[in-house]
């Protein structure tokens, strides 16, 4: 896409494609008080949230085994298929030490 001076128009063709993205979503430029827009819901265009997922016991005797064995974070989150982030925080709940290991 070339450079645009400051105060410098868009293509006639660069707005019309957005035109045309609105109104595909549902948006109506019409000005008169008959015809309402349709409404805008902003979540409709958020990231999605991951849900929270609880341990299991069997998860939690694997990373008991694991951190006794010393293996790196790293590779115990990815056996556990959880972030290292999460599995740092629960080994720390659970008084667990990972050390700066990975």
């Amino acid at each position: 896409m070339p450079l645009r001076l400051k105060g410098e128009r868009r293509p006639a063709a660069v707005i019309g494609s957005a035109v045309h993205v609105m109104r595909a979503r549902g948006f109506s430029f019409e000005t008169s008080s008959a015809i309402s827009p349709s409404p805008f819901n902003i979540g409709d265009y958020m990231a999605k949230t991951r849900k929270r997922v609880a341990w299991s016991a069997e998860q939690v005797r694997t990373l008991k085994s694991m951190a006794k064995k010393k293996a790196a974070a790293p590779r115990i989150a990815k056996k556990l298929k959880r972030t290292e982030g999460a599995t740092r925080q629960k080994a720390f709940s659970m008084g667990l030490s990972l050390d700066s290991r990975g």
